[in-house]
């Protein structure tokens, strides 16, 4: 996994409540829409996204009954989303920020997805499932998509979350349910690749009665 490298940002902030349901995005970057892919109860980020950049928003989620509580008037599609589900709005806008918690669907949908398609993203924040119980470990078909997003953004941010263990693969140390913030290339000129830090400003915890996960490496 030598493709998979951090490289550094200096405009990133956290939006979202605390604990789970925050994310770190890097900052001053226009956007026509947010995507966001399985809410929950909570759509606190993108409140703040909206606020923040004032732009459209669609989200999806097709395992609630209800649109939680917002002050955007948000848009719910109650669907989950899978390979393609995206193609209709990932072909009408450009600039596009996405978010994603979908239970270990992610990797279907970044396979069929084409280079067009992701061109389009502007930043993204993905939390991938990886838990041996259910989906094993990283294997070749997961790796080819790490390494197919990375051929268009750059991995700016990384952070494990505390409910799950971390473990050797390959030569990283990664948690098995890990959030992951990509920025699109065309926004870093000349990357400047880093170690993994965890950020005791931007991180938090996911789980407040559990053990934060520090020793990821990368």
């Amino acid at each position: 996994m030598e493709f998979f490298k951090l490289v550094s940002c200096i405009n990133k902030i956290r939006l979202g409540k605390d604990y789970d349901g925050g994310y770190i995005i890097c900052d001053n970057l226009n956007y026509d829409i947010i995507l966001g892919c399985g809410v929950c109860n909570d759509l606190s980020f993108e409140d703040n996204f909206i606020d923040k950049y004032n732009c459209d928003c669609i989200v999806f989620d097709g395992n609630i009954s209800k649109i939680p509580k917002n002050k955007n008037n948000i848009k719910l599609i109650f669907m989950n989303i899978y390979s393609n589900s995206l193609d209709y709005l990932l072909n009408i806008h450009n600039n596009i920020f996405l978010k994603m918690d979908i239970e270990g669907c992610e990797w279907d949908f970044f396979d069929k997805l084409n280079i067009s398609q992701l061109n389009k993203i502007n930043q993204m924040v993905i939390e991938f499932h990886n838990s041996p119980k259910k989906w094993g470990l990283l294997d070749d078909y997961k790796i080819n998509i790490l390494k197919k997003i990375c051929e268009t953004h750059y991995l700016i941010h990384i952070h494990g979350n505390n409910n799950h263990k971390s473990r050797k693969i390959y030569d990283k140390n990664i948690c098995d349910v890990f959030e992951a913030t990509f920025l699109n290339k065309k926004y870093i000129d000349k990357p400047l690749f880093i170690k993994y830090k965890y950020d005791n400003k931007l991180d938090m915890k996911n789980v407040r009665s559990k053990n934060e996960v520090y020793d990821m490496y990368l």
